[in-house]
C-alpha cells in the first residue's frame, strides 16, 4: 500500500478507536476490523467488504438524496390538487457519522452524517406543504458527534409537524436517540430497537509498532495532550477519564430518551434493554415505541389508505420497496389474509376490524376450513369461495351476509356481548402468548375497553398467536373462572422453578382441601416464575394500565403489589376495572407457597402415624373425655328356675384437649424487587416439616414423660404389668418376656384376660442394628446353636425414631417399648380440631411496613387412652 494511502487509513483506524460511539457494538466491531486489515495493507473486493459489513451501502449519501415528498392522496386514491397534507419521507439508512465522508474503498460502510440528515430535516420543516415527517431508520447507529443536536431538533419540531419514526428494520444506539425523539415511534414487525449506551474502543499498537520495526515517540506541551493515542499504552489516569466521559454521556442519552418518550430516566435506565436491542415486541411492551407497523403501513394510513404513487415506497437509493398493503393500521389480522378477503369482495377496504373478522369466519366457514388454520390454507380457502361465485363481488358479499351466524359456534351464544376489560385481561394473560404479545394485545384492548366481546378479545388473540402453532391461542371454555385460570398459570409457573426436575405427582388444592393431581401445562409461562414480572402482570390483570406498568421500575411494582396506593405513582385504574392488586397478587403467593408447605408437612417423617391411633376430629377446645370400654365377665350358670344376675360393662375415662400451635413469616417488597423467591418457599417449607415434627414429638414425649392416667397410675408401672424396670438388651429372651407380661393384662374389671399380642417395636436409632438383626434373623442371634429358630423372625413392625433417643428430651439410648395394634386395643390417641386436620395457612397484607405476612397454625393434641397395649424395657 503506498505510503499516503497508509497513512489516511491510519487517520480512519484512529477516529474510529478513538471516537466516542452510539452504535451496536458489532457493528462497531466490523468496521474497526475492516479498517484495521485495510491499514495492514490488505485488499478487498467490493464482494468481501459487502459481507464482513452485512452488506450495507458502499457509499456515504447526500440529503438530496434522503428526502422524498409524497403528496396527499384522495379517497378514491387520486392525487390531491393542492400540496397541503403531503408526507416527507427521510431515509436514514446505514452507519451515522458527524460529517459526510468519503469512505469508498475504505470501510466499504454504508454512512449518513447527522449533518446531512439535520439538512433534510430543516427542508422538510420549512416545506409548508408538508404535515408529517416520517423518518425511515435502517440504522445501527454511529458516532455521538452531532446526535444530541439533531435529536434536541427534531424535538423542537413536534411543536409544528408530526413526526413519525419507523425502525425498518433496526433503530439501535444514535438512531434510536433519534427516533425517540419523534412524536411516534413504529417499529416493523422483524425490527430491533435499542442498544442504549455509548461506547469507545481504544487500540494500543507500540507492540505490533516494535515487531515491525517502528519507534514512535509523542512530545506533548501539556500533560494530557493525546492521552488516548494508540502508540503508547494507556494510563490509568486517561482511562479513568474516558470511561467518566463515557458514564456522562450516557445521562445525556437516558436523559434525552425520558424526553422524548414521557418517561422517568429510572424506567428508561431499567427497561429499555440495558445496552440490548429488543424485538419489536418486547420494545412495544418496555414503551420504547408505540405501535408495530411496517413503513407501508404508516403510509398508507397518511396518505389515505392508498400508499405511495405507485404503489412501491421511496428509498434512498431509487430503488423500489415491497408494494404498499391497502389496509389500516387499526388491523390486527394477517396482511394476506385481509387483502384476500378485500380481493375476495366479502368486505371493503374501509372495513372494521370486527367486520374482518365476522368476514374471516365466514368464508372460512363456507370453504369448510378451521379458523385456526395456517395462514397459507386461510387464503386459499377464501379464494375458493370467490371463484365458486363467478368472481362476483355482489355475489360472495351475499353470501357472506347469508352466512353470518356461522362466523360464530353455537357454543359461545355470548360471544358478541359486551365484555368487561378485566375479564378480557384475564383472557389474554390466561393465553400462551409471550408476555411481551399480551401486553401489545392489552394495549389494544384498553383502546376498545366500551366495545369488548369475547368473540373480538378471541380474535386478537388468535391472530397474534404463531402461524405455525395454531394452538396457541387461547381456547373459551365454560367452567373455571378465567382470573382463576392465570392465577394457576401462574402458580405452576412458580412451582416450576421451585420444584425444578423434582416435580411432584399430586399438589394440595385449596377447592378440594386435599391433594390432587397435578400436569403442568408443558408450555409454562416461565416469564411468570420471577417475583417481579409475576407482581407486574398481577397489577395488570387487576386493572392498572398496561403499559404504565410497563414503565415502573421493579421497586415501584413491588411496593403498589405489596399495598401501596397506584395512584401515589401517577397510575390510573381501568375505567373497567375493579383494582384489587395486593389481593390478586397476595392470593398467587399464597397459592404457591401452600403447595409448598402442604408437600413439606405430608413428606415429612413422622412415624407416630404407624402405631398410634388417630381419633375422631374434635369440635372445639374443651377437654375431650376418651371412653375406654371395659369387657363383659365371664358369663354365670343358671340353675333350674334361677334368675339371671344384672351385668354391668365397667369403662374408664382419658380426658385431653386440642392445643394450637403455629407462627408466622412474612415477604417484603425488596424480597419482591429482588425476586428471591426462596424467601417465599424456603420457610412455608420448613415450616410444614416443623408442624409435623412437633406432632411427632408430642406423641413420643408421652413416652418419654410417663405421667399418670387419670387413675392415677403412672403409664408404664410394674404393677401394670408393662414395665420391666432392670432393663436388658433387646433380644428373643427379652421379647418372650414382654410378651409374657403383655398377655397377663386384664380387663378394667380384672378378671378377664384380654390377650394382648405386640405389634410394633419402638426404638431409638442407637439400638437400630440390634433391633433389625433380632427381627430379621431366621436363628436366634443369641445362640450358639445355628439351629435354635428365631420365634420373632419378621414377626414385629421396627419403628424407629430419634425422639426416643437420648438426645431429645426424657429419651434414652438403650430403652425400647413394644406397641400393640390400634384397632385391637388402644393405646396413644391423637385428634385434630375439625377442619384442621391439615396446617392452616393464612395471609394478610401488613400495614405498619410493606409485606405480605403468612401465619401457619394447627390444632392437634395425643394422649395416652390405655396402658395395655404398651410395655417400656428400660434396656441395658
Amino acid at each position: 500500500m503506498p505510503q499516503e494511502k497508509r497513512h489516511a487509513m491510519r487517520r480512519l483506524v484512529a477516529q474510529a478507536v478513538g471516537n466516542l460511539w452510539a452504535i451496536d457494538p458489532e457493528r462497531l466491531d466490523a468496521i474497526c476490523e475492516v479498517l484495521s486489515l485495510r491499514r495492514s495493507g490488505a485488499e478487498f473486493t467490493g464482494e468481501e467488504i459487502s459481507v464482513r459489513l452485512e452488506q450495507l451501502r458502499d457509499r456515504s449519501v447526500k440529503p438530496s438524496e434522503m428526502l422524498a415528498v409524497l403528496p396527499a392522496r384522495s379517497a378514491q386514491g387520486q392525487q390531491a390538487t393542492s400540496g397541503a397534507g403531503s408526507v416527507a419521507v427521510l431515509s436514514i439508512l446505514g452507519t451515522i457519522v458527524p460529517r459526510r465522508i468519503d469512505t469508498a474503498n475504505a470501510s466499504g460502510g454504508g454512512f449518513v452524517s447527522s449533518e446531512a440528515i439535520a439538512t433534510a430535516f430543516r427542508e422538510a420543516v420549512a416545506n409548508p406543504d408538508v404535515s408529517t415527517i416520517v423518518l425511515d431508520l435502517n440504522s445501527p447507529g454511529g458516532a455521538v458527534a452531532g446526535i444530541p443536536e439533531l435529536a434536541a431538533q427534531i424535538l423542537e419540531a413536534r411543536g409544528s409537524k408530526r413526526i413519525i419514526a419507523v425502525a425498518n428494520h433496526l433503530a439501535a444506539s444514535a438512531a434510536y436517540w433519534i427516533a425517540a425523539s419523534a412524536t411516534e415511534v413504529v417499529a416493523s414487525p422483524s425490527a430491533e430497537v435499542g442498544s442504549v449506551g455509548v461506547l469507545a474502543i481504544h487500540q494500543e499498537t507500540s507492540q505490533a509498532d516494535t515487531e515491525n520495526g517502528i519507534k514512535t515517540t509523542v512530545f506533548r506541551s501539556v500533560a494530557y495532550k493525546a492521552e488516548l493515542n494508540s502508540v503508547e499504552p494507556l494510563s490509568a489516569e486517561a482511562a479513568a477519564r474516558l470511561q467518566a466521559r463515557l458514564a456522562e454521556l450516557h445521562q445525556t442519552f437516558l436523559q434525552a430518551l425520558a424526553t422524548g418518550r414521557n418517561l422517568p430516566v429510572t424506567a428508561i435506565a431499567a427497561n429499555f434493554g440495558q445496552g440490548r436491542t429488543l424485538s419489536a415486541v418486547e420494545a412495544k411492551a418496555a414503551g420504547m415505541i408505540d405501535r408495530i407497523a411496517t413503513l407501508d403501513q404508516v403510509l398508507a394510513e397518511l396518505l389515505g389508505g392508498h400508499g405511495t404513487p405507485g404503489g412501491v415506497s421511496p428509498t434512498a437509493s431509487g430503488a423500489p420497496a415491497r408494494p404498499t398493503l391497502p389496509f389500516l393500521e387499526s388491523h390486527t389480522m394477517d396482511p394476506a389474509i385481509l387483502t384476500a378477503l378485500i380481493r375476495s369482495g366479502a368486505i371493503s377496504a374501509g372495513a372494521t376490524p370486527d367486520q374482518a373478522e365476522n368476514a374471516r369466519l365466514t368464508m372460512l366457514a363456507l370453504a369448510n376450513c378451521d379458523a385456526t388454520a395456517a395462514v397459507d390454507a386461510q387464503v386459499a380457502a377464501i379464494g375458493s369461495v370467490r371463484a365458486q361465485n363467478s368472481n362476483s363481488t355482489a355475489a360472495t358479499q351475499q353470501l357472506v351476509a347469508m352466512a353470518a351466524p356461522l362466523a360464530l359456534p353455537a357454543s359461545q351464544p355470548t360471544a358478541t356481548a359486551t365484555l368487561a376489560l378485566s375479564d378480557a385481561i384475564a383472557m389474554v394473560r390466561v393465553s400462551n402468548l409471550d408476555p411481551g404479545a399480551q401486553l401489545e394485545v392489552i394495549q389494544s384492548l384498553s383502546a376498545q375497553a366500551a366495545t369488548l366481546t369475547t368473540q373480538g378479545v378471541v380474535s386478537q388473540i388468535q391472530q397474534r398467536s404463531t402461524v405455525a402453532n395454531p394452538t396457541a391461542g387461547l381456547r373459551i371454555e365454560g367452567g373455571e373462572a378465567e382470573v382463576d385460570k392465570f392465577a394457576v398459570v401462574a402458580r405452576d409457573a412458580i412451582l416450576g422453578r421451585v420444584f425444578g426436575g423434582d416435580r411432584p405427582s399430586q399438589i394440595w388444592s385449596n377447592a378440594a382441601q386435599d391433594f390432587v393431581a397435578w400436569n403442568p401445562s408443558r408450555r409454562t409461562n416461565h416469564h411468570l416464575a420471577s417475583l417481579p414480572n409475576l407482581a407486574r402482570q398481577s397489577l395488570v390483570v387487576s386493572g392498572l394500565d398496561a403499559r404504565t406498568v410497563a414503565n415502573l421500575a421493579d421497586s415501584e411494582v413491588a411496593r403498589i403489589a405489596m399495598g401501596a396506593d397506584p395512584q401515589d405513582f401517577g397510575i390510573l385504574r381501568a375505567e373497567s376495572a375493579a383494582y384489587n392488586g395486593r389481593a390478586q397478587f397476595g392470593n398467587l403467593l399464597f397459592d404457591a407457597a401452600n403447595v409448598v408447605l402442604r408437600r413439606s408437612y405430608a413428606e415429612q417423617t413422622a412415624t407416630f402415624t404407624a402405631w398410634a391411633r388417630q381419633g375422631e376430629s374434635v369440635r372445639d377446645f374443651k377437654p375431650v373425655n376418651k371412653v375406654i370400654a371395659g369387657e363383659l365377665s365371664d358369663p354365670q350358670a343358671i340353675p333350674e328356675n334361677g334368675t339371671f344376675e344384672e351385668t354391668a360393662l365397667l369403662d374408664g375415662r382419658e380426658p385431653y384437649a386440642v392445643t394450637t400451635w403455629g407462627e408466622r413469616f412474612s415477604l417484603s417488597w425488596q424480597a419482591v424487587v429482588d425476586d428471591r423467591l426462596s424467601a417465599l418457599t424456603d420457610i412455608p417449607a420448613k415450616q410444614g416439616a416443623a408442624m409435623r415434627r412437633k406432632q411427632n414429638r408430642i406423641v413420643y414425649q408421652i413416652l418419654k414423660d410417663n405421667a399418670a392416667l387419670s387413675d392415677g397410675t403412672a403409664l408404664f408401672a410394674a404393677g401394670r404389668n408393662n414395665l420391666t424396670g432392670t432393663g436388658t438388651v433387646f433380644s428373643v429372651a427379652a421379647l418372650n418376656v414382654a410378651y409374657a407380661l403383655m398377655a397377663k393384662q386384664t380387663g378394667l374389671n380384672s378378671s378377664v384376660f384380654v390377650a394382648v399380642e405386640p405389634r410394633f417395636v419402638l426404638a431409638p436409632p442407637a439400638i437400630r442394628g440390634t433391633v433389625l438383626q433380632v427381627l430379621n434373623s431366621t436363628t436366634d442371634p443369641a445362640s450358639s446353636n445355628a439351629n435354635v429358630a428365631n420365634i420373632w423372625s419378621n414377626g414385629l413392625t421396627p419403628v424407629i425414631d430419634v425422639e426416643l433417643s437420648a438426645a431429645a428430651t426424657g429419651g434414652s439410648d438403650t430403652a425400647w417399648y413394644l406397641a400393640a395394634a390400634n384397632n385391637t386395643v388402644d393405646t396413644v390417641e391423637y385428634a385434630y380440631l375439625q377442619g384442621l386436620e391439615t396446617p392452616a395457612f393464612e395471609r394478610q397484607t401488613m400495614f405498619d411496613r410493606l409485606a405480605i405476612a403468612f401465619r401457619v397454625y394447627q390444632c392437634f393434641a395425643a394422649k395416652a387412652i390405655d396402658y395395655r397395649g404398651l410395655y417400656k424395657n428400660v434396656g441395658a
